[in-house]
């Protein structure tokens, strides 16, 4: 019975470490910006945006909402969420988590699978913004 126990308070202990170990700082990665050349306008940075989005869409992200100042996009992945908003102005572009579902987000901590789907989505947005408009 003690063995048991014994076990039994090893996979606990094992488990907590496991999951203190799967988040990451959200401030630990690189907040990416885009200076929006003075010749672009806001509704064609939405489209650039829009499409670079849209060509993830095998990943799994979707363009939730878009207005003239932000485009928000969105992925589920079995019963995990990340929202991420493309925030637009006058002068430049630039992104954060919006929200998310299941994925352990307190204050500046997210899973770090959330962090990945971010970066690959920023890249692909400011990939895509900058083969436009430089």
């Amino acid at each position: 019975m003690q063995v048991k126990n014994g076990f039994l308070m090893l996979a606990v202990v094992a488990g907590m470490g496991l999951t203190a170990c799967s988040t990451v700082k959200i401030s630990d990665y690189p907040q990416r910006q885009f200076t929006v050349p003075a010749q672009a306008s806001t509704a064609d940075v939405q489209k650039q945006i829009k499409q670079a989005v849209a060509q993830q869409a095998r990943a799994g992200w979707v363009v939730e909402q878009a207005d003239n100042s932000r485009v928000v996009a969105g992925i589920n992945r079995r019963s995990h969420y990340l929202q991420v908003s493309y925030l637009i102005n006058a002068q430049q572009v630039s992104s954060h988590i919006s929200g998310s579902r299941h994925l352990d987000q307190k204050g500046n901590k997210i899973h770090k699978n959330a962090m990945a789907w971010k970066m690959r989505l920023d890249n692909a947005v400011f990939s895509q913004l900058s083969t436009t408009f430089n």
